[in-house]
């Protein structure tokens, strides 16, 4: 397992120590909102999710060997693998007559705790030939050439591939990189046995804006069918989270996954439980449903309005007067029964890709998903510096037109966290970078500068 770290690329999560399903999910969420913002319509990405058939039965072993060679393991290893699953011996069922034994030439094993690296290891090629493929483009999210750097390197990154195990979900900016992607998928199926099938291939327009016209010969060559858009009802889900690009999708979607939750909650109120029993399923059993979900993709305050009032329908169930929702969520020793509210809940999951935007210095690059965040940041915010709308309301002036994505996510969650900057002593510098009323306002005071201060520009912000 700790090797596996070493050799497996960052593009692939899967089965791998320290890494974090969830930042597949928040790349493609960034990278959607950040193609659905440029104004150029010269911009045709689309994402393409692969489906592999019998993606672990299929591996051939041979094709296994010579990879585990390659990454250095040493022959021993290597043969004791090989052999363990070589050597099994199966009998085939077919309408209650049994079959000899017959040995098992491919695929890895179901069960084993080691298949899932395996598996990693022989899909690396694959990954890496797209990866190193310097013809391939992929998609290309970059910093608006006015900001500048800001002290950052990185004013863009590049993403072509992003992969869970065999969930594998690749960018594409035009033709070439379409027949460059057939091209690499045709070795890797004649080299490991894998077969990908076409017809259930799912594609997404990355801006939501429609340009069939130009895909579409080439993708009906290929067998892809078409192109998912805003004005389908349903989202195209990847790794159980819903790339949602429009009203009506978000409308469908929220409305299923809330008659889920319903279902639930209807289930259990058949029981006869306690108000204490009632806390207890309502926080392991119906809000944990909403949990994986909150960790990307954003939810409007009217969805979660809407989840609080399924709880509180089933906390209140028999009870006159209806205890408030305020009373539910506070501590048990302050004469609540503890609920978790979604909403604050959300903000608190939503943490995480926030805390590696305000490390000033790391030891190491930022991961992908940070360097992508940060440069979103600057560009929804119109700033050289990620950091200032994070911590300061004042420098939250949008420039870009989405009324609710990631970075109001961001905001909204940091903005829960007390802070107190009574102790900090400003630099010349940093008084140039920070929105005016930041510099001179304590941030206990209720005073309101004239609105024309807001207005106000320093020659750097």
């Amino acid at each position: 397992m700790r090797v596996s770290r070493k050799i497996v690329n960052e593009n692939q999560l899967g089965f791998i120590p320290g890494r974090y399903i969830a930042e597949n999910g928040m790349i493609t969420q960034v990278i959607m909102e950040h193609a659905a913002c440029q104004s150029s319509s010269d911009d045709k990405s689309l994402a393409l999710l692969l489906d592999q058939e019998k993606a672990y039965d299929r591996i051939n072993l041979h094709y296994l060997e010579q990879v585990m060679l390659s990454c250095g393991f040493p022959a021993s290893i290597e043969n004791s693998i090989i052999t363990m699953l070589a050597n099994n011996r199966i009998k085939i069922n077919v309408n209650g007559f049994i079959s000899a034994d017959v040995f098992k030439r491919r695929g890895l094993k179901q069960g084993d705790p080691i298949s899932p690296i395996l598996y990693n290891l022989a899909l690396e090629p694959f990954l890496r030939s797209v990866l190193q493929d310097t013809t391939y483009s992929g998609y290309t999210m970059a910093l608006q050439p006015h900001l500048g750097t800001g002290g950052s390197t990185d004013t863009s990154v590049s993403v072509k591939i992003l992969c869970y195990a065999d969930d594998t979900l690749v960018f594409i900016k035009n033709l070439q990189d379409l027949s460059r992607l057939k091209h690499h998928i045709e070795v890797y199926s004649r080299s490991s046995n894998a077969r990908i099938n076409y017809n259930k291939l799912e594609t997404i327009s990355l801006s939501g804006r429609d340009h069939s016209s130009y895909w579409e010969r080439d993708l009906t060559d290929m067998n892809i069918p078409r192109i998912h858009l805003p004005t389908n009802p349903d989202p195209i889900m990847y790794l159980g989270f819903p790339l949602i690009q429009s009203s009506l999708q978000r409308r469908t979607f929220m409305s299923q996954f809330t008659n889920k939750i319903k279902q639930i909650a209807l289930l259990h109120s058949t029981r006869s439980l306690s108000i204490l029993g009632r806390a207890t399923i309502v926080n392991s059993l119906i809000l944990s449903m909403c949990w994986y979900l909150f960790r990307v993709t954003p939810i409007t305050k009217s969805d979660i309005s809407k989840i609080r009032s399924v709880v509180s329908k089933f906390m209140n169930q028999g009870i006159f007067p209806r205890i408030k929702w305020t009373i539910l969520t506070l501590p048990k020793h302050l004469g609540g029964l503890n609920l978790i509210d979604p909403h604050i809940q959300q903000a608190a999951l939503y943490f995480r890709w926030i805390q590696p935007l305000l490390v000033t210095r790391q030891r190491s690059r930022p991961s992908k998903i940070t360097r992508l965040l940060q440069i979103h940041l600057k560009n929804t915010y119109n700033t050289q510096h990620h950091e200032i709308p994070l911590l300061f309301q004042d420098g939250r002036k949008s420039t870009q037109l989405r009324l609710f994505n990631i970075c109001s996510l961001l905001s909204k969650s940091i903005d829960l966290i007390p802070r107190n900057f009574s102790t900090m002593e400003l630099n010349p510098h940093a008084c140039l970078l920070l929105p005016i009323q930041d510099i001179f306002m304590h941030p206990e005071q209720r005073f309101k500068f004239p609105s024309i201060c807001g207005q106000m520009k320093n020659p750097t912000y």
